[in-house]
């Protein structure tokens, strides 16, 4: 690469909910939806995950896993998962 990066940090839980849906999370689409323009729009070259694997408490936020190798499935399928890494991809976002 031979521009500098810019890294946008994010928890999927926290970073924004459906308030008239229940204060829901979003899911792996609503969150390609709404992210990717955001990051786009702010500057972001990449974007990092805070914990993402499966975990058994929602208020540790994910850092309290119990599947290393499992994307957590409050958000979406592990197909939705794949799809949500691919939008960002292909938006030009790392």
């Amino acid at each position: 690469m031979t521009a500098p990066i810019s890294v946008y940090e994010i928890h999927i839980g926290s970073w924004r909910r459906k308030v008239e849906e229940g204060d829901r999370w979003l899911t792996y689409a609503e969150l390609a939806d709404q992210l990717i323009p955001y990051v786009k729009q702010m500057g972001y070259s990449h974007v990092e995950l805070m914990p993402i694997m499966e975990y058994p408490f929602d208020g540790s936020w994910g850092y309290q896993t119990v599947g290393y190798f499992a994307a957590t499935s409050r958000y979406g399928t592990p197909d939705e998962f794949m799809s949500f890494v691919d939008r960002l991809h292909q938006a030009g976002i790392a």
